[in-house]
Parts: structure tokens; sequence; C-alpha cells
């Protein structure tokens, strides 16, 4: 799946197969899925079917290749994304320590065993900036840290929601990137990563006064042990992918992003030899890969339902009622994202249903897609059914719905935030900046 689509950044058949391969995949997964992503698996692509039926009955013509396309390259990138683990993060650091090399800088490094309140900030922004590329896997490897030092569960757990999520907001590496690029592809990058790293600023700063309340006496809080060498990865990756964009602009960013990825990945592992680079690829492929079949299957079946509700509407002539899409329309869809994402609409489908409805506003990419950047980032703190939070269920025994009352305040201040984001995010975009 993953060459065929690579290749089809510049070959659209091998796209469709990329597609077709990434079904065969899903559907021979479904009897691994939980009951509940299973049922919501066949709902959307029962929907998508519907769509598509109806469409035809008036006379649209079915467009099939959307069908295996749509969500193709938000699930080639998180794939790609996800091989960076082998190179990111503290357990690649533990490995390349292993040389001696790293032991020396480790013992070097400023910021080795924080206590206290640089600890509080530390660990915030370790977690953020790892998280931001190695994507969740960061929660499990710093979690377990942070919980075994702590016995006030509260304020590590907040830590490890805020500082992750926020991630969202400006990362090119999340799914949440991928998604919008996928219905907003002429989005500006330069403008999301500024805006939305200006929301991750705020939101961290905030929080980190939060956690530190909420940790008791953080004097004896001991933090993320983050260093240099742990920063390399995801500096590199940001740097890679705005040059390579401001090189290729006519390239999908996914398409940038992925192929980044990939080559920082191969690079990374070069020096460890031909044998040992082959061995660990397919071990990842082997034993990781699997494990993201929730989300290729709710990508597939999201993909396949904004296909039939594209066709459907595309059948009546018209969409939404408004032709005009700003700052306050975005707020407003914002709201709404946040609002059914509380019932455990997840915020693809949200991005996919609202991107087929305002085709007829025409709305700015960039600020469409900041939206739902936002959107994402704030649901996977305050939602009790985001993936954020029923991975935090699973490993660390919180239950779900107590870590979103608990981020109950942090999501009415990323609303709050927003309201000034969106507007700014809409200036930057229409001006010639960057």
């Amino acid at each position: 799946m993953l060459p065929a689509t690579v290749c089809g950044l510049f070959v659209h058949p091998a796209e469709v197969a990329g597609g077709a391969l990434a079904w065969t995949a899903g559907l021979t997964m479904l009897p691994q899925v939980a009951p509940r992503q299973l049922a919501l698996f066949g709902s959307l692509s029962l929907l998508g079917a519907l769509g598509m039926v109806l469409g035809a009955a008036r006379g649209a013509r079915p467009d099939w290749q959307m069908v295996l396309t749509a969500n193709q390259m938000l699930i080639t990138l998180l794939v790609a994304v996800s091989f960076l683990r082998l190179v990111a993060g503290p357990q690649s650091a533990r490995e390349r320590r292993k040389t001696g090399n790293g032991e020396r800088h480790r013992r070097r490094a400023p910021w080795q065993n924080p206590r206290g309140r640089r600890a509080v900030w530390q660990s915030m922004l370790g977690v953020h900036l790892l998280g931001a590329v190695i994507n969740i896997s960061v929660v499990d490897i710093v979690g377990e840290r942070l919980l075994a030092e702590d016995k006030n569960r509260r304020g590590p757990l907040l830590l490890l929601s805020r500082a992750y999520s926020s991630g969202a907001f400006w990362s090119p590496f999340w799914g949440a990137a991928a998604a919008v690029f996928t219905y907003a592809p002429s989005a500006r990058l330069a403008v999301l990563i500024a805006v939305g790293g200006l929301a991750a600023v705020i939101g961290l700063t905030v929080s980190a006064f939060t956690v530190t309340g909420a940790l008791g006496d953080v004097r004896n809080f001991r933090g993320f042990p983050l260093s240099v060498e742990f920063l390399v990865v995801p500096l590199t990756l940001v740097v890679a992918v705005l040059t390579a964009h401001a090189l290729l602009p006519t390239l999908p960013v996914s398409g940038v992003i992925t192929v980044c990825s990939l080559c920082l990945t191969l690079i990374a592992l070069s020096p460890r030899g031909v044998r040992t680079m082959r061995q660990e690829l397919s071990r990842h492929a082997v034993t990781h890969l699997p494990l993201m079949r929730q989300e290729l299957t709710l990508f597939l079946a999201a993909g396949a339902m904004a296909a039939g509700l594209s066709e459907l509407t595309e059948s009546f002539g018209r969409r939404l009622p408004i032709d005009h899409f700003g700052a306050v329309q975005a707020y407003l869809l914002l709201l709404v994202m946040v609002s059914v994402s509380m019932i455990g609409i997840h915020p693809v489908i949200s991005i996919a249903v609202s991107a087929g409805l305002l085709q007829s506003a025409h709305p700015d990419p960039t600020l469409f897609a900041m939206t739902g950047l936002l959107a994402w980032g704030i649901q996977a703190a305050g939602g009790p059914l985001s993936g954020l939070n029923v991975v935090m269920h699973g490993r660390f025994g919180i239950d779900s719905f107590t870590l979103a009352r608990w981020n109950a305040k942090y999501v009415v201040g990323c609303l709050a935030m927003a309201a000034g984001l969106l507007p700014l995010c809409n200036l930057l975009s229409s001006s010639v900046w960057p």
C-alpha cells in the first residue's frame, strides 16, 4: 500500500491501486476490530453506499475511485510517520547510547533528572515535541515513568493529556493534518504551523500552571528527562517538510510529509547496517502496523461516507445555504465539531462531512484546515470517547469520562483562544505572507 500511494503522487493509477490494497487490508482485519469500531465501520460504510445509490438514482455518476482514494493519503501518512518510532523518542535514544556516545551526551545534557516546577515545564515540552512526531506511543513511554514517580495521578495525567493533544494544533505529522490536507489540499502549511504553533504555546503555558497546581507539592515532582538528542528528529522533520514544500509547491503536503518521514527514517537507520535496517523495518511492519487497524477501518469508512455524501449532494446541485465562510462561520463550525465529538463523532467524520457541505461557500482552505486542526486537538483532550482518552483509560486505568471532566475548563479555554486565532488565520491566509 505504502509504495503504491507514494508512486501515486506522480502516477494516478498507482494511487488507486494503493487504495484497493488499503481496503483489502482493512477488510482482512475486520474480525480483529473491537465491536464498537466494527459497528461504526458498518454504519459509515452503509451511509456511503446509500448516498452513492441515491445519487445514482438522481442521475449522478458514481465515483468509485473516490471511494478507494478519499482518505488514502491520510492513511499513508499515518503509516509512514509510524516508522519514525524506530529513530525518535526514548527507545531509539537508548539504542544509540549502547555505542557509548549517547551515554556521554546524556551525562552532559543540562536537562536531565528535572525536579519541581522546572520538571513540569520540561516534561510538557518533551511530551509535546515527541508526541508531535511519534504520536500516541509517547504517552505510554512517558506516562509509565511519570506515574511511577508520582502518587498523585491527576497532575501527571493532565500533563500527558494536554501536552500531547495540543500537538494536533500544528504538527504536520498528526492524523489531524493528514485529514485537513485531504479535504483542503491547497491549505498553506506555513500559516497552519504558525497559527497552530501559537495555539500550542498558549495552551501549554496555561496548562503548565494548571498542572503545577494539580500536583500539590510540586517540589517532589520528578519529570521526564529530556535531552537535546530527543529533539533532533522533530526539528529536522519540520525543517525538511517546510523546505521540500517550498521547493515542490505543486506536490500535495501530505505527500511531502510522507516522503520526508520515510527518507529520514531510512537515513537514520542506515548507520546500523543494511541487515539490521531491514530487520527493524520488517519487525515494525509485522508487529506494529497491524495495531493501527482501528484507525485504518475508521478512515476507510469515513472516506466511503464522504464519497457517498459528495455524490448525493452533487445530484441535488447545492450545499449549505451560505455563500461565505469567514472567521465567524469557522468558529461556529468549530463549536459544532467539538460538540459532536463529545458524543463520539470522530473529527475525521466532521471534517469530511463539512467539506462536502461547504463546497458552495468556497471556504478558504487554510481557514477550514485550521478549524479542523483546532477541533481535533480540543476533542483529543476533552472528548470522553476520543482516541487519546480511551488509550489512557486502557493503559493507566483512568476513566475516560473522568479525564474529560478534568479537562473541561481547558476545553472552554481553548475555544476562547480559538475566537482570536481563527481571525488571525483568516488574515494571514488572505495576505501574501509568508
